[in-house]
């Protein structure tokens, strides 16, 4: 796979983008505890999906380097990889997600389908295509039965 930015950089910088944002764009401001409520609800469940997805790379003992498909030793399909084949993806758009509610910035709509469609095009298509060519059928079978988000 050609060099990318990390997910985990990408991830750190989709939320200072929005967080800068308030500088160019107003802000919803409110005082509502909504937003509170919403961004730590969003960012503990996103959270909870990298540290779960983890333990079970870990486990498995297996890769979890994007940009290393082919050090893959298997198919993770237990844990959040029964409904979802990225949980930590989508722990990572969670953490965008509560970082918007955070600063309460409606940008963060925006910064959300850029960080989705850049993970989808540039990262999560090449390595199912890798995934694929490493364990065939299995992961086809696989990708038949959980969604690539949720």
């Amino acid at each position: 796979m050609r060099n990318r930015i990390p997910p985990p950089v990408l991830t750190v910088l989709s939320i200072a983008a929005i967080g800068l944002s308030g500088r160019l764009v107003p802000s919803i401001e409110s005082s509502s505890i909504f937003y509170t409520c919403a961004a730590s609800l969003c960012s503990g469940v996103g959270i909870g999906f990298l540290i779960w997805a983890g333990v079970l790379f870990e486990k498995e003992k297996t890769t979890v380097n994007p940009f290393r498909p082919n050090k893959t030793a298997s198919i993770v399909d237990s844990g959040p990889y029964r409904f979802t084949r990225n949980p930590m993806y989508l722990g990572m758009i969670l953490l965008i997600i509560g970082s918007g509610f955070w600063f309460q910035q409606w940008t963060s709509i925006l910064v959300v389908i850029a960080f989705w469609f850049y993970m989808n095009e540039t990262q999560i298509k090449p390595e199912e295509r890798a995934l694929t060519e490493k364990f065939e059928e299995e992961y086809v079978d696989y990708m038949s039965k959980v969604r690539r988000w949720i």
